[in-house]
């Protein structure tokens, strides 16, 4: 859903893994998510940036996360710097907390195991699209604990300072003056700590982040009319 809650309509849609009958699989689920998009499919990473390169810019990319050509730490910020409006999502078995976190903080908006079944999968995909910070394991329990390690290891020194100001309650004002930097210097790393937790407000960053345990329950909300 848009913002409007009208469903999101996407043009091109980039599909990588190296089995053929995943591919295919993700392709049906894409197209009937999507049933106008342009869907490119890619064994290699190689095709993935060739595909992406050509006509519009991708939208969504679904990715292996281990398939030929896919370096985590050096492929997605790539990708990432390239295509900084597209949503990047790993599809994969691998789900080690270590590996996931990494992925994530790599440039991913969302990782997704290959054990979901298809409903939860398509939801995982549409709450990516509508901006959420997403993991999605074959159970429950670790999702909350991978999000929130990935978003630690994401987070600059500066913007974890940002988010423990944010949770005091402090202004864009009092920030700026505190760290002694600019107040758009302060927009930029709010703004980027918002987009980590895949919120749009500043007072659902502190609740995000203390549902995550990144900030403790007993830090003050943010004051009125900074949300």
């Amino acid at each position: 859903m848009d913002e409007c809650g009208h469903p999101m309509q996407l043009k091109r849609i980039v599909i990588g893994d190296d089995h053929p009958m995943f591919r295919e699989g993700m392709g049906h689920l894409a197209q009937a998510m999507f049933p106008d998009a342009q869907i490119d499919f890619a064994e290699t990473m190689l095709e993935v940036c060739g595909h992406a390169r050509q006509g519009e810019p991708p939208e969504l990319f679904l990715l292996d996360l281990m398939f030929p050509g896919m370096e985590i730490e050096v492929t997605l910020p790539e990708l990432r710097r390239k295509y900084p409006l597209a949503s990047i999502i790993l599809i994969s078995m691998i789900d080690d907390e270590a590996t996931v976190a990494l992925a994530l903080s790599s440039g991913g908006d969302g990782f997704i195991h290959k054990a979901v079944p298809r409903e939860r999968c398509s939801a995982a995909i549409a709450r990516v699209l509508a901006g959420e910070y997403v993991v999605e394991l074959e159970g429950h329990d670790s999702d909350v604990m991978l999000q929130a390690d990935a978003v630690q290891v994401s987070l600059t020194a500066r913007q974890r300072t940002v988010l423990d100001m944010l949770g005091d309650g402090a202004s864009n004002k009092e920030i700026a003056r505190e760290l002694g930097i600019s107040h758009l210097t302060v927009r930029l790393h709010v703004s980027a700590v918002l987009r980590l937790l895949g919120v749009t407000k500043r007072k659902e960053a502190v609740a995000k982040a203390k549902a995550l345990g990144l900030l403790d329950e007993t830090d003050e909300t943010v004051p009125q009319g900074q949300s």
